[in-house]
């Protein structure tokens, strides 16, 4: 399946190991200057000293990208009930306020969707090339056919 090229919204289905299921996270793809100033704000330096900031950075990158949530995946409680939560403006459940429901109960997830769209949004496989295959290898190979 090709990667589709466009600002289309994504999900991100994580296994919640809290409530014991699947929930959906909405997002959009960050932009290269969100990037950029991700990288960026993971490591500060103080002087001589040089401090992790990794989890401040997931959580306003994550808070950022972050466009909604699944329908029906989240209840925030008020008084004794519990009440779905949504990001949808034409949902009955609809919370003007729910990214901050989720910063203050659902932190957790947010680092995860950080961490999966800035981090490891890819990897890089190893060992599927056979010897004289490389690119390097048939670089060469036809270096020498045209000579």
């Amino acid at each position: 399946m090709p990667r589709i090229l466009s600002d289309d919204i994504n999900i991100l289905i994580v296994q919640d190991n809290i409530s014991g299921s699947e929930l959906g996270l909405l997002y959009r793809m960050p932009t290269p200057q969100e990037r950029i100033a991700y990288s960026n704000s993971t490591i500060q330096r103080r002087g001589r000293n040089v401090e992790m900031r990794i989890g401040e950075a997931r959580q306003k990158f994550g808070i950022k990208i972050l466009v909604g949530i699944r329908e029906g995946d989240f209840v925030k409680k008020e008084g004794k009930k519990h009440v779905p939560l949504s990001s949808d403006p034409e949902s009955k459940h609809y919370d003007p306020d729910w990214k901050k429901h989720m910063q203050a109960h659902a932190a957790d997830l947010i680092e995860i969707l950080c961490a999966r769209v800035f981090d490891v949004s890819a990897e890089v496989l190893e060992g599927e090339e056979s010897e004289g295959d490389t690119p390097l290898d048939m670089l060469e190979e036809d270096n020498a056919e045209k000579n």
